[in-house]
């Protein structure tokens, strides 16, 4: 869970008033507070921090403390505090005003015709709505929609749509079905498949389904669908077929048979790793102690190469990995993608587990 939305639901929780205890809090939130109890809670008071930098105060009872009502505290309590805390306001002269703004409707006019980051753009209109909802005709000028409309996204997550209608049929009366499909490598293949289920990671859509021309179980993206026809053939349903075994998640991916590996974080840099293992199915069982300096993970993976991936773009994170060989393997992961991109500029500095170095 990301430091943003955990924060967020903390807020959420405390809004009615109400005291909580802590482990109320861990079984409503359990990705944000993993790991061994006490550790946990003192993450928790670095969010009270950020609660109270919001304007949400929280008043701390620990055990055997006497509670507001005459009782006596028999976990860690956390109540909100009577005292209001409000931000400060947030002044700018008019100067200041018409020079953000300025930026603000020149970015959003530069990203117009680009199709590239949707996500971007739509926090720039964000940002510039609620900049300028005092001055609504600066925004009137700003080109509000128009990348959308212009960009062909708009008629591409309508076909998104109307494929995941299409599939949802012929799952239900068990038919197969054809499309052409652009793969990663960006050639078109017509593919006939009898679809076994959905799976999604992160807002993607994906088809599982048995493949006529591989005759294997394979993964189709949603959106790399096109031209998407129902077969009048239909096909017997496989009843031991789990989609459970399936997943979208990079280390739920199969390259290879499953391993368990052991990894150290910097407790500083955990946040990153609880994002990438959210959303493992549960067949992918993670074990994360957290302490003072480090934070040790036990996680099972059937793609390590994906593991290996996200160290490299977030360097400083994995202090140790192990066992032995897959530290190995990892050495030799960094000095093929040395080779690759012709550069030593790709940081190593991952121990084994035990501290020894290879």
């Amino acid at each position: 869970m990301e430091k943003l939305e955990r924060i967020a639901c903390l807020y959420l929780t405390f809004l009615n008033g109400g005291g909580m205890s802590f482990s109320r809090i861990r079984s409503l939130m359990p990705l944000a507070y993993q790991g061994e109890p006490e550790s946990a809670r003192r993450k928790f008071e670095r969010d009270k921090d950020e609660l109270r930098a919001l304007g949400l105060e929280l008043k701390h009872f620990a055990p055997e403390e006497l509670l507001p009502d005459g009782r006596r505290a028999t976990d860690h309590i956390y109540a909100p505090s009577e005292s209001v805390h409000h931000l400060p306001e947030l002044n700018l002269t008019e100067e200041q005003f018409r020079n953000l703004a300025t930026l603000l409707l020149s970015a959003l006019a530069e990203r117009g015709d680009d199709a590239g980051n949707i996500r971007e753009y739509e926090l720039l209109e964000s940002a510039a709505a609620k900049l300028l909802y005092r001055n609504p005709g600066l925004l009137e000028s700003a080109p509000v929609g128009r990348r959308r409309e212009n960009s062909g996204l708009l008629e591409q997550d309508h076909q998104s749509d109307a494929n995941l209608t299409e599939i949802h049929t012929a799952l239900q009366q068990h038919r197969w079905i054809s499309f052409d499909y652009t793969n990663r490598a960006g050639e078109i293949q017509r593919r006939t498949v009898a679809g076994r289920g959905l799976v999604a990671h992160r807002l993607r859509w994906c088809l599982v389904a048995f493949c006529r021309d591989r005759r294997a179980i394979r993964l189709f993206y949603i959106d790399r669908m096109r031209n998407l026809m129902l077969e009048q053939q239909t096909y017997a349903p496989d009843p031991d077929f789990r989609i459970t075994d399936y997943s979208l998640h990079p280390l739920a991916l199969r390259s290879h048979a499953p391993r368990t590996l052991r990894l150290s974080l910097d407790s500083s840099r955990e946040e990153l790793f609880l994002d990438l293992i959210g959303g493992l199915p549960p067949d992918r069982p993670v074990q994360i102690d957290s302490q003072d300096d480090e934070t040790r993970v036990e996680l099972t993976t059937t793609n390590i190469a994906a593991l290996f991936s996200w160290m490299i773009r977030n360097p400083g994170t994995v202090l140790k990995i192990g066992p032995r060989e897959v530290h190995a393997e990892f050495e030799t992961y960094l000095n093929a993608m040395r080779a690759l991109h012709a550069t030593d500029d790709i940081p190593s500095e991952t121990k084994t587990i035990d501290g020894q170095t290879p």
